[in-house]
């Protein structure tokens, strides 16, 4: 996944859209970390991957748990991706 954000940040540069990049503390909650990040910084739209979906619900079992809590409480677009 990093070297594909890495070509999407090369490539999306050269268009004019501002692109950020942040390692971010996921040990304890990284949907916390990541919409307290977003939102401090009014980032626009969240990339992020679907998890392995190991959840005890359909909707945990398709997305992950963390992006479905990122999906369920972001102020921003999010774009799940495969």
């Amino acid at each position: 996944m990093r070297n594909g954000l890495l070509e999407l940040k090369k490539n999306v540069g050269i268009e004019g859209v501002s692109v950020v990049t942040e390692l971010i503390d996921e040990n304890i909650h990284p949907e916390k970390s990541l919409l307290t990040c977003c939102k401090n910084k009014n980032i626009d739209l969240i990339i992020i991957e679907k998890g392995k979906g190991k959840g005890e619900n359909f909707k945990e079992r398709m997305l992950g748990s963390t992006a479905l809590e990122i999906a369920k409480n972001s102020d921003c677009s999010i774009l799940i991706i495969k």
